[in-house]
């Protein structure tokens, strides 16, 4: 949901005619915050949202989870994490490529900022959280998380040790992660964004849904800020949405065209890298599917 939230603020902002998608980034960010970053001054804004613009995803980088277990509590800035991408090659030249990187929203969220003059945090509950009554949403860290929110767990060491990481902070807050919420909030968005069509115009909604070739490692084909997925199956059975992996927490989101269904689940255990569980959780994902698909 983050990065579909992120991607829906621009579109818009796009809507209001405040920005074109093929507008460079560099038109909205700072010069030498771009000049570091490998594909920065040529990238457009519908290529970060597309992830056709080859740049360099921070979360790859080892230095940073250095940092992380060394400091595991410390609220990152946007600037303290692109710092990380700084001088670091880019997967392919602008356009030529599809490599997803969470680099791309920390920018598309800095470029909400910029045209906005407000946190994207605020723009965040302004235009979204606030409008669907998306009540137990919430923009980790920048909000308090209630009492109740489900510990985050993963095997960090990979030795069969499950350890309780809910502390351990990522970056969440910068555009790319940090929305926690319900199944049935994250039910809410989805039918305003694909099936009421309710947040975006029909103009800006098809704008989202044109998508990129198959993306190797991943399987699934990238839109602006969102997934068509399941590609392994037959073509009429894909899916369109999202899916979040984070260190201690896994969830997806997404709607089934074929059957008019939403499959949104949420699990305290971190899928982004390697894990003893991860079959058991992709087999529980292809099942669940299944069960949609029959409906």
């Amino acid at each position: 949901m983050d990065t579909s939230d992120i991607a829906t603020l621009i579109l818009m902002l796009y809507d209001e005619g405040k920005l074109d998608l093929d507008d460079k980034i560099s038109k909205y960010l700072d010069e030498k915050t771009c000049s570091k970053i490998e594909n920065a001054e040529q990238a457009t804004i519908r290529q970060i949202l597309n992830h056709t613009s080859g740049i360099y995803d921070i979360i790859s980088d080892q230095g940073l989870y250095l940092k992380l277990l060394n400091n595991p509590n410390k609220d990152w800035s946007a600037d303290e994490l692109l710092e990380c991408a700084y001088g670091k090659d880019a997967y392919f030249s602008v356009g030529e490529g599809v490599h997803y990187s969470n680099t791309n929203f920390l920018l598309a969220s800095l470029i909400i900022e910029e045209i906005t003059g407000k946190p994207h945090v605020d723009m965040l509950k302004e235009r979204i959280f606030i409008p669907l009554e998306l009540n137990n949403t919430y923009y980790h860290w920048d909000d308090e998380l209630p009492v109740t929110t489900a510990q985050g767990y993963y095997d960090l060491h990979n030795n069969g040790t499950i350890l309780n990481l809910s502390n351990y902070h990522t970056g969440s807050g910068n555009g790319y992660n940090g929305i926690y919420c319900t199944v049935s909030d994250l039910n809410i968005f989805i039918k305003a964004l694909l099936i009421e069509k309710t947040l975006i115009s029909e103009e800006a909604l098809q704008e989202m849904l044109i998508f990129t070739e198959v993306e190797e490692e991943t399987n699934r084909r990238l839109g602006l800020g969102i997934y068509k997925d399941f590609q392994d199956r037959v073509e009429s059975d894909y899916a369109l949405g999202h899916r979040g992996r984070d260190l201690q927490y896994s969830a997806d989101l997404f709607w089934f065209p074929k059957t008019n269904t939403t499959m949104a689940f949420l699990i305290n255990y971190g899928m982004n890298g390697e894990s003893s569980l991860s079959d058991v959780f992709y087999e529980f994902r292809e099942k669940l599917a299944d069960e949609v698909l029959r409906r």
